[in-house]
């Protein structure tokens, strides 16, 4: 239940959620509010949870900013007792609609969404009950609604998947963002636990173990590095251009020092240089052009070669166990999809007047993979093969 209230400014946090370190508050924006809240006065909407000293705000911290910048004391604001899903799910409102395709914003969103994923997974013991906690639409509990063969493996590691964190946050932030956001806060449990493992190592004087838990160590180390990288670019599958730049000429044995790495994404950036131009300019700069096209075609090279034998031993294992050809096989499936086309329209009529919530939340975990699964089909498309049945 929300109720109005007046309180002073000073008593107002923010959200726990909000990392206003790696995604600070945009003065031009704050600068543009103060004007309007002058000319227009200061619209009621912002809305928060009472906590021990003050308030934390669900949204509005650019507003807040902004009251605070015109020395206003006291703001009407609307309380209401909200659960940390809440306020997770505001903050990512608010960055989409404030940050856009900012790379930053849309990380600060999936870390934190990631981070508190995987703390109720381990308070939780069956899929249900992890379901209810993380207040996934529909979810009220059973076991029925994560496949027991997704829900044993992400209980023991004790870290949710893209796919969970999909179903959570929705489709409006990439996957190449979640794939990072998941990088990144793997690589924070992967420091702490790989500090363990060097103590115990060390205590027993075992080298091997040493060595791995190095090698964990600087591992996590490099994904929380390429955090660093990936907030400086507009827009992420810039920033997943340059970062596979960086792994290969890593591979290579050329690796570019951190300074470096932050130089020429800058020079990149500033250049408006697009995701598909990044490694030819990165060559460019770096002074081996012609070396990296030499590289490149050969890694290309072995990609199609390797491409080309994976084809021919799914062909041969295909027809050692099916009856019908590919061909044949999609011209059959084209019915199936016909008749998926028309269930999935039915089912928009009476999702309404489901009585078993498990039974509906398991339906909209099999949506997420199917679309997943379909995405990955469409992503398969090249380019060629498109043009070739166009």
């Amino acid at each position: 239940m929300m109720s109005s209230k007046k309180i002073a400014v000073s008593k107002l946090q923010k959200n726990p959620f909000r990392d206003l370190e790696r995604n600070p508050l945009n003065q031009t924006l704050v600068e543009s509010l103060m004007r309007s809240i002058e000319t227009n006065d200061l619209w009621r909407g912002i809305v928060v949870r009472p906590v021990k000293g003050g308030y934390e705000m669900a949204f509005g911290h650019h507003r807040v900013e902004a009251i605070r910048g015109l020395g206003i004391k006291n703001i009407e604001v609307d309380v209401a007792d909200l659960t940390d899903i809440q306020m997770l799910r505001f903050l990512k409102d608010e960055n989409l609609n404030q940050g856009g395709n900012n790379v930053a914003a849309q990380l600060e969103s999936s870390i934190a969404a990631k981070r508190k994923l995987d703390e109720i997974l381990a308070e939780s013991d069956t899929p249900g009950a992890f379901l209810k906690s993380a207040e996934i639409p529909a979810a009220t509990g059973g076991s029925r609604s994560i496949p027991e063969s997704v829900w044993v493996p992400m209980k023991n590691s004790g870290r949710i998947g893209r796919t969970i964190l999909r179903v959570f946050i929705g489709d409006e932030i990439g996957n190449d963002t979640l794939s990072m956001a998941i990088k990144t806060v793997n690589a924070e449990y992967d420091l702490v636990e790989a500090k363990v493992e060097k103590e115990a190592a060390e205590d027993t004087g075992d080298k091997d173990a040493e060595d791995k838990a190095d090698k964990k160590r600087e591992d996590a180390e490099i994904d929380l590095a390429y955090r660093d990288i990936a907030e400086m670019f507009p827009h992420m599958q810039n920033a997943v251009f340059y970062i596979r730049e960086i792994k290969l000429r890593e591979q290579a044995g050329k690796p570019l020092t951190k300074s470096q790495q932050i130089k020429h994404a800058r020079t990149l950036i500033k250049e408006g240089t697009s995701k598909r131009d990044i490694p030819r300019r990165l060559a460019e700069i770096l002074k081996d052009a012609a070396e990296w096209e030499k590289a490149e075609k050969a890694r290309k090279k072995k990609k199609d070669a390797a491409a080309k034998k994976k084809k021919k031993e799914w062909r041969e294992r295909w027809e050692s166990q099916q009856s019908m050809t590919p061909d044949e096989y999609i011209m059959e499936s084209f019915g199936a999809f016909e008749r998926l086309a028309t269930i999935l329209d039915n089912m928009t009529d009476v999702m309404d007047f489901v009585d078993d919530n498990d039974l509906l939340q398991e339906f909209v975990i099999a949506c997420a993979n199917i679309r997943e699964k379909a995405a990955a089909i469409s992503v398969g498309l090249r380019v060629d093969k498109i043009k070739k049945v166009a």
